[in-house]
C-alpha cells in the first residue's frame, strides 16, 4: 500500500507509522489537499477516534483509516 507516510516495522511485526513523506495529497484529478486539517478536526468532531488517516494520492477519491479508542478492562 502506497499511503505517502513513514513508518518502520517494529520488533513484535508491526508496522509503526511515524510521520508522512510529503504534507500534501494530489489526487488524481490534479487537486492539492492537506490532510493534517482534515485529520485534525475530524478527531475534535469524534471524541471516541483515536487515530484518523487520510489517503488518496493519484487517486480519484479521498478515504480514511480510522481507529477507535476502546476501553480495555
Amino acid at each position: 500500500m502506497h499511503s505517502g507516510d513513514r513508518g518502520r516495522i517494529e520488533k513484535d511485526g508491526h508496522l509503526k507509522i511515524t510521520g508522512r513523506i510529503k504534507e500534501l495529497i494530489i489526487t488524481a484529478g490534479g487537486e492539492n489537499i492537506a490532510p493534517v486539517p482534515i485529520e485534525d478536526c475530524f478527531k475534535v468532531e469524534c471524541p471516541p477516534c483515536s487515530n484518523i488517516m487520510l489517503v488518496g494520492e493519484m487517486q480519484k477519491f479521498l478515504a480514511c483509516l480510522i481507529t477507535f479508542k476502546v476501553d480495555i478492562d
